[in-house]
């Protein structure tokens, strides 16, 4: 049915996967989708239902440089990891020539950006920009990376934002049962 709906809604399709929590845990709360596509369009965001979207990006978004030119928050190593780790929907991944991870000044940059840009207004997000600039420094091919973001919080000793992501995640859930 993912399939179908992006074949129907979006054109130039490369490749598309299942990035995040999703490919690691069936009882994931959100189902996240990378979808690269043949032509030139920056970082697009899109709701496909009330816990399924999809980051749209153009081919050429693949690159350091591209991401340092025009920061947008989206951290380019992990997208770079996530869409290396995706389980595929559509196309085939090796096709789409992820660049070679290593930290980057763009990284930072983009972090920079998140912070900033989720300071006030969604915790979640802005901890996970802290816990991302942690585990660039502490694995800049991130090597460590995996896509639980309270185990890694964990694992790169961060028990406070660990904790705290672990009560947003319960406050999440209370709200959706």
């Amino acid at each position: 049915m993912l399939k179908e709906f992006l074949l129907s809604e979006i054109d130039g399709i490369l490749y598309a996967g299942l990035v995040g929590s999703h490919t690691c845990r069936s009882d994931a709360e959100d189902i996240d989708v990378t979808v690269i596509v043949d032509y030139d369009l920056p970082p697009t965001i899109r709701r496909l239902d009330e816990n399924v979207s999809a980051l749209i990006l153009g081919r050429n978004w693949l690159t350091y440089k591209k991401h340092a030119e025009n920061p947008t928050g989206l951290v380019p190593s992990i997208l770079f990891k996530s869409i290396k780790l995706s389980k595929p929907i559509i196309g085939n991944k090796d096709a789409v020539k992820v660049p070679r991870i290593k930290a980057s000044d763009a990284d930072y940059i983009n972090i920079e950006v998140k912070k900033r840009k989720y300071a006030d207004r969604d915790r979640k997000n802005y901890l996970v920009a802290i816990m991302f600039e942690k585990l660039l420094t502490a694995s800049p091919t991130l090597d460590k990376y995996h896509f639980d973001n309270i185990r890694l919080a964990k694992e790169l000793r961060l028990p406070k934002i660990a904790q705290e992501l672990n009560r947003i995640h319960k406050l999440r859930m209370t709200a959706k049962a």
